[in-house]
């Protein structure tokens, strides 16, 4: 299985299509879910064991990262199936990160319905409509899983120089792009200081941190979205992608020009508690949409309870 999800990470690569915190930072934001019925409910657990099957040994990890791989994934559009600008949100011209200056304009960015709002918009119909084949609905769960990843890393809510695609730094004394060292190089990093290059240690220590809420910004804030609402329907996604677009500004091109990144400066040190909220909220706020789409909702967790028919509702919550 590693190998093949190498070559197939590798090869979307070649596309042109970045991926998301890499194929480890995929499988950390859709594994931050204990079976204790606290992220994920056990109705919610039942029903997305089911639609994944055994093919995927049952985890939303493994799914994420397949996506990339399935076949045609290089055809697929926003308005169906998946995405072909998951990194270019934003157009290049509104914004400049280097300079102070980042946004988010639904209507500017998704003018052709295709952007990541619509692409969650669309599989959030299909996982909830009982009407679709299993196999359209275990497609759906799987970009559904994924495109919450992109919304989260915030080089995918950013158009600017091909969401940093066309940025170059240096990392540990490599020649790279900015738009890769957010997606894995930092990541790895993190994980090799700060959790013995461990995954279940990274898991387990989101977990228990927003479990005890030990972050910078409050787990009950994760849930809160603007109260006018979205022009085309996505209330808390378009919420949660200028939360990250933001981070553009605040964060990624921090970086002092001509330096290595990575190992100089406290640029990965300051990088390190942004990915760790931004994964942590990536995960609970995708177990929480799994919740509302697939069983009624329960005291102690936040609830935006919705069906293929109440769609509007859902984004509007």
């Amino acid at each position: 299985m590693a190998p093949l999800l190498t070559f197939c990470v590798a090869a979307a690569g070649l596309l042109g299509r970045a991926i998301a915190w890499g194929p480890k930072g995929l499988y950390l934001k859709h594994e931050i879910r204990p079976y204790d019925g606290w992220f994920l409910s056990s109705n919610t657990i039942d029903a997305v064991r089911t639609l994944l099957g055994k093919e995927y040994n049952e985890s939303l990890g493994n799914a994420a990262t397949a996506s990339l791989c399935m076949p045609g994934y290089s055809q697929h559009n926003l308005m169906g199936r998946s995405g072909l600008m998951t990194f270019a949100m934003t157009p290049s011209g509104p914004d400049e990160p280097m300079n102070g200056a980042c946004s988010v304009d639904e209507l500017r960015d998704c003018a052709n319905e295709a952007c990541i709002l619509v692409a969650i918009s669309n599989y959030t119909i299909q996982v909830a409509d009982e009407t679709l084949s299993s196999e359209s609905r275990q497609v759906a769960l799987k970009f559904l899983t994924h495109f919450f990843g992109d919304l989260a890393q915030p080089l995918h809510v950013e158009g600017y120089a091909l969401g940093g695609n066309l940025v170059p730094v240096t990392c540990f004394g490599r020649s790279t792009n900015l738009h890769k060292v957010w997606d894995v190089d930092l990541l790895d990093l993190n994980l090799n200081v700060n959790h013995g290059g461990s995954l279940d240690n990274y898991i387990s220590s989101l977990i228990t941190r927003i479990a005890t809420d030990d972050f910078s910004i409050p787990v009950s804030q994760w849930f809160t979205c603007d109260s006018s609402r979205s022009r085309l329907g996505f209330s808390c996604p378009l919420t949660w992608a200028r939360e990250s677009n933001a981070l553009d500004c605040s964060t990624v091109f921090t970086y002092q020009a001509g330096t290595d990144i990575c190992s100089t400066g406290t640029y990965a040190a300051n990088a390190a508690p942004v990915i760790d909220l931004q994964i942590a909220r990536a995960g609970y706020r995708l177990a929480n949409w799994l919740n509302t789409l697939l069983d009624p909702p329960q005291s102690g967790r936040p609830s935006l309870r919705i069906a293929a028919e109440t769609m509007q509702k859902v984004m509007h919550a």
